[in-house]
């Protein structure tokens, strides 16, 4: 959907309705794993300690769906426990999308590049079933998604040089969004995404930190430390409320401990299976399997010209996109259980992005 006029704004807003009417329409009314009857049990009665849910808590995705529940509930409706969970995925997928195509767009300031890569991201398979799902993958997505877009729309100035851009400074205007306003709330939403799903730091943190670094005169240093201080204040938000529930700070450290003893002894991770064959499974179980297999090698192959190809043209923006999810892929490699395919969403929009890059022809 490139900026000269053949795909205007209302065909993208007709698509975001499409996309959030099909997944509302086909809302689970079951649970489908002990993860998610985990939520399920945590909305109902939260308790850490009995796995209601599960460690660490996710006590921001719980209060969201107690409210959703509730309202399922007393509108009358057939599986309000399911469905009271799900509809926060249909929710962050659709608002995932306008959040890709501004980190995509902040990246180089190529339209038609972003646009198609953010509609190839909301039509993947792993993208659109997990935005159906009763769990906290999606919800965690938009938060991370979210701050990043800011962070890395507050240094679109430094990531290309003004001869090389190929859309004005204006296009990417939020309006009242200044720079330092945008890492503000990014620090916010970095904060508050701990309490949907903690792995959603890993996408987070690091970019922060190097935005606040790197940024120089763009974001003074009261905004700097204001993000930090927004970034502290989301934990807070979830953070007293969590360990008030657990009955205290030792309590809570205790079901956390338990929880990570059980996940290093009984799953099969990079970690503590350093051996070929499970590297190769992590590898195909991260980025190839979530397409399947002809088409998950070959926008694997087409990544990695696009790696090379953007390393080439936009180095800031190639480095950008390694900090922003190079620490994601290298935590989800070691120490996830990569059969469990979902834990991958965080890698489609590089792999997405870098496989478009690949076979754009406009600009060479």
């Amino acid at each position: 959907m490139p900026h000269n006029g053949l795909a205007p704004r209302s065909a993208a807003v007709t698509l975001l309705l499409i996309f959030f009417a099909a997944h509302i329409a086909l809302l689970p009314r079951t649970l489908e794993d002990i993860d998610s009857i985990n939520f399920a049990l945590g909305v109902r009665d939260f308790d850490v300690a009995r796995h209601q849910p599960h460690p660490p808590g996710y006590p921001v995705f719980i209060a969201l769906a107690k409210v959703s529940t509730a309202a399922f509930r007393a509108a009358a409706l057939d599986a309000p426990a399911a469905r009271g969970l799900a509809i926060w995925s249909a929710v962050g997928g659709t608002l995932a999308l306008p959040m890709l195509l501004l980190l995509l767009r902040s990246l180089e300031r190529r339209e038609h590049l972003a646009w198609w890569a953010a509609c190839a991201i909301g039509a993947a398979p792993l993208y659109w079933s997990t935005a159906l799902r009763p769990l906290s993958d999606m919800t965690g997505f938009v938060f991370a998604t979210a701050a990043q877009a800011l962070l890395v729309f507050a240094i679109a100035d430094r990531l290309s040089p003004p001869r090389d851009r190929a859309l004005p400074a204006s296009s990417l205007s939020l309006g009242f969004m200044s720079p330092a306003r945008a890492v503000i709330l990014a620090g916010l939403l970095a904060g508050l995404g701990l309490g949907v799903r903690s792995q959603t730091g890993v996408l987070t943190f690091p970019l922060l930190l190097v935005v606040l670094v790197v940024a120089g005169r763009i974001i003074p240093t009261g905004a700097r430390a204001a993000a930090l201080a927004a970034a502290a204040v989301g934990v807070l938000c979830w953070g007293i409320p969590l360990i008030v529930a657990s009955g205290g700070l030792s309590s809570y450290l205790h079901a956390l401990g338990a929880q990570a003893g059980q996940d290093f002894s009984g799953v099969v991770m990079l970690w503590t299976h350093r051996t070929p064959r499970v590297a190769e499974y992590a590898l195909l179980n991260s980025f190839v399997w979530p397409w399947g297999r002809r088409v998950g090698f070959t926008v694997c192959v087409l990544a990695a010209v696009g790696s090379v190809r953007l390393l080439w043209r936009s180095p800031r923006a190639w480095l950008v996109l390694v900090v922003s999810f190079g620490p994601y892929a290298v935590f989800h490699l070691l120490f996830h259980e990569t059969e469990t395919v979902r834990y991958a969403l965080p890698l489609l929009p590089p792999i997405v992005y870098l496989a478009m890059a690949a076979v754009d022809v406009q600009r060479l």
